[in-house]
């Protein structure tokens, strides 16, 4: 239990830290909080009456998730947001942004979760030191950093064509899988 608080605690720096590197926007007022744990309702109350932002996630089937222990110091709307993300998503729900201090909780429907499809062209990435199985490898840790089962994914590989076929859930495949290949480095000889 005390490992899984250190991967949330770690999560929740990570993103929040590396969210002005990304250039996400950063509204006028940053937020500090320490949050003592508790449902997601107490959260956003605390957050409104301790600091003058606007920060708004919307529960309109009221699932109203617990949350763990955490703290903030200086960062704005969009980077809790996405640390909330990271908290919310392996207890099965996520936060849809529409813009970069609101988001709208929602559950994730995990038996009717859509199986996706992909394929990916490699030929330009694979030249040099980057093999398929170090492709594929990268896709499985950042499956595993996210807190999504890599397991559930299937590749299978085309040598010929130097193409990457990728069966899974789609929102894998979308968040995931797309991000490690489009983060590959082009190799041109």
């Amino acid at each position: 239990m005390n490992s899984l608080k250190s991967i949330l605690r770690l999560r929740i720096v990570l993103v929040a830290l590396l969210m002005p590197c990304l250039g996400f926007s950063q509204g006028e007022n940053p937020i500090s909080i320490d949050f003592p744990g508790g449902s997601l309702s107490k959260f956003v109350e605390t957050v409104r009456a301790d600091n003058d932002t606007a920060l708004n996630i919307i529960d309109l089937e009221k699932l109203d998730p617990v949350l763990p222990a955490f703290s903030f110091q200086n960062q704005y709307p969009e980077a809790i947001i996405n640390a909330l993300s990271a908290i919310l998503e392996p207890q099965g729900y996520f936060l849809v942004r529409p813009s970069s201090d609101m988001a709208i909780l929602s559950k994730k429907d995990l038996q009717n979760s859509k199986e996706g499809f992909a394929a990916f062209q490699l030929g330009h990435k694979l030249r040099g030191p980057t093999s398929i199985n170090d492709v594929t490898a990268a896709i499985q840790a950042a499956c595993e950093f996210s807190g999504r089962d890599s397991k559930t994914l299937r590749f299978k590989f085309h040598p010929g064509t130097k193409m990457l076929f990728v069966v899974g859930p789609q929102i894998t495949i979308d968040h995931i899988v797309r991000q490690v290949i489009a983060s590959l480095p082009d190799r041109i000889l």
